[in-house]
């Protein structure tokens, strides 16, 4: 068999599981192997949304505007309307935005502070806001193939403790988390094809590829229509086994997890609700897809990617870089709303990973060129405190760049994480958000810093 027939048929067989447990409240290791689960509780699957072209977010996001605290009024630029004009160029949660809105600052609450954004993220729903940390870092990177570095940390993130070879951010959470969360997965699911490998390639499954898995005749033979039959037959293959080769402790563990039967039916009305509002492979349905697959515990990362303006060096009047940041933003609110829908706020967090950011001056073409200095990394899950976390500051090139950070309270002042070592502390603050415990992180990350501040207790 073909490698690709291989991986797109191991696929099919964990989706096929993870339903099944899913469907009856059990994690996927219960169904295999009578395994009673471990986790702690404090396990959440991680959506991982990733951009090897480097965004914009850096340069129209939270602090990237002049406040009190800075001085930033000539050290970005944004869309202009003088360029744009008053054309509406896309809303965010209903609200229409055009080009002044982008170049205008506005007072934004994060959670309990405030702070200067463009008038777009204001629209953002308050409630999603409220555990939104934006947190300024340095990549280091300046070119496209060294994304690939970025999500090894680089080379910070360790593949385990008696290796000195790096891992990837994605593979890690989930070799970590895999068992403890019960996931008939333990690699990534990548929704898109930004790429991702620890040797060999792993499979990328769209959207609307999977989507297919679901409908009449659908070669998988799942149907989200059919998950009460689905229910009854596998509660009845898992008792009639635990009765003749189980323990107590595991028909104990079955009747204290396992739904009921209009809650199996519930799931799978929930479940076929959102797939079946599919209509094509960017970023709002990646991120529907992540959530309906989060929900079964397919994987502990699902992979996606976000479009905040792209690689835009001849976008010579940042229309380009206006109309997706809008769009973007948008479907931030449509993934609360769905997140909300589905009962995951709890359960899933959402984190952003650029391989650069963009020039804070445009470029001779108008444009924006590669910038290593400053990345805005996103981290939205109900574990996080609303905010901005560290500074930007001019360097000894004179060039805008992110600061140190303050592990204990998120500030710039009496930083004991180094500007260049703010990229591994990002890695391990998503790792440590996504349950792991402490002593893994010493050993994944044994040069990073977890930045405490972000985190609501």
């Amino acid at each position: 068999m073909k490698r690709r027939n291989f991986l797109r048929n191991s696929f099919y067989g964990a989706l096929s599981t993870s339903l099944r447990a899913s469907v009856v409240g059990v994690p996927t290791s219960f169904l295999l192997s009578g395994r009673v689960h471990a986790a702690t509780g404090n396990e959440k699957v991680t959506i991982l949304s990733q951009s090897k072209q480097g965004e914009s977010i850096n340069v129209n996001g939270p602090g990237a505007f002049a406040s009190a605290a800075n001085n930033l009024a000539a050290a970005i630029e944004h869309p202009m309307a003088a360029q744009l004009g008053a054309d509406v160029l896309g809303s965010v949660n209903g609200v229409d935005h055009n080009a002044a809105d982008l170049e205008t600052a506005v007072d934004l609450q994060l959670g309990a502070q405030q702070v200067k954004a463009s008038r777009p993220w204001a629209s953002l729903p308050q409630a999603l806001r409220e555990n939104l940390a934006c947190l300024w870092l340095r990549t280091g990177a300046n070119a496209h193939p060294e994304m690939a570095s970025v999500r090894r940390l680089k080379e910070a993130l360790r593949d385990d403790e008696n290796s000195s070879r790096s891992e990837e951010l994605a593979s890690a959470i989930c070799l970590e988390n895999a068992s403890a969360m019960g996931t008939a997965l333990n690699t990534p699911l990548l929704l898109d094809d930004e790429g991702f490998s620890k040797g060999n390639p792993i499979a990328v499954y769209r959207p609307t590829n999977l989507q297919s898995l679901f409908g009449d005749g659908a070669s998988s033979g799942i149907s989200v229509e059919n998950f009460a039959a689905l229910y009854s037959q596998t509660m009845d293959e898992l008792y009639k086994g635990l009765k003749q080769n189980g323990s107590a402790k595991q028909r104990a563990f079955l009747d204290n997890h396992a739904l009921t039967r209009t809650q199996a039916r519930d799931l799978g009305d929930s479940l076929g609700d959102a797939l079946s509002l599919i209509d094509g492979n960017d970023f709002v349905n990646q991120l529907r897809t992540a959530i309906a697959f989060a929900k079964i515990k397919l994987s502990p990362v699902i992979v996606v990617k976000h479009d905040f303006g792209r690689d835009n060096h001849s976008d010579t009047e940042l229309r380009d870089e206006a109309v997706e940041s809008l769009a973007s933003l948008d479907a931030l609110t449509k993934y609360w709303a769905m997140l909300n829908e589905q009962g995951m706020v709890d359960q899933v967090n959402l984190i952003t990973l650029d391989c650069f950011g963009r020039t804070p001056l445009r470029n001779d073409s108008g444009g924006r060129d590669h910038y290593g200095k400053m990345t805005l990394g996103l981290m939205h899950g109900s574990g996080f405190k609303g905010g901005l976390y560290g500074d930007l500051q001019l360097d000894q090139k004179d060039e805008l760049a992110a600061t140190g950070i303050n592990s204990a309270n998120g500030s710039a002042e009496n930083a004991d994480i180094d500007a260049e070592s703010t990229l591994a502390a990002y890695g391990k603050t998503i790792m440590k958000a996504a349950g792991i415990a402490d002593d893994r992180l010493d050993i994944r990350v044994p040069s990073g810093k977890v930045i405490s501040a972000v985190f609501t207790s």
